[in-house]
């Protein structure tokens, strides 16, 4: 019986294991470098998400987490995070109503209402 236990804890620290050393390739998967090496950094401009996912002016450095990922599969919303040395651009473009930048965000916000 020692022994069906002790195998047992030992499967289950294989497979807890197995699971850090995926979440750790799906980190790297998602970090994105610049041409220099040095990881790109991204803040969202949008507005703020129901459930607390999003929040404007939030920074995510290397890409995006995961949790925040199936949100930003939306077009409207992933259009929403920018480069930082792209900022001051994208902030003119939301306050142009005609740009194309404001309009995601108006689908944003209609979209993050329902989550």
């Amino acid at each position: 019986m020692e022994d069906l236990n002790k195998s047992t804890n030992e499967a289950a620290e294989v497979k807890e294991k197995k699971k850090m050393v995926t979440k750790k390739k799906a980190v790297k998967q998602t970090a994105e470098k610049t041409e220099s090496g040095a990881e790109k950094t991204y803040i969202y401009i949008g507005p703020n998400a129901k459930d607390g996912a999003l929040i404007k002016n939030s920074l995510y450095i290397g890409g995006l987490p995961t949790h925040i990922q199936k949100v930003a599969e939306n077009n409207a919303v992933k259009r929403l995070f920018v480069d930082v040395n792209e900022l001051t651009k994208a902030q003119k473009e939301l306050g142009d109503k005609t740009s194309p930048l404001y309009a995601f965000y108006k689908q944003a916000e209609e979209i993050l209402k329902q989550n």
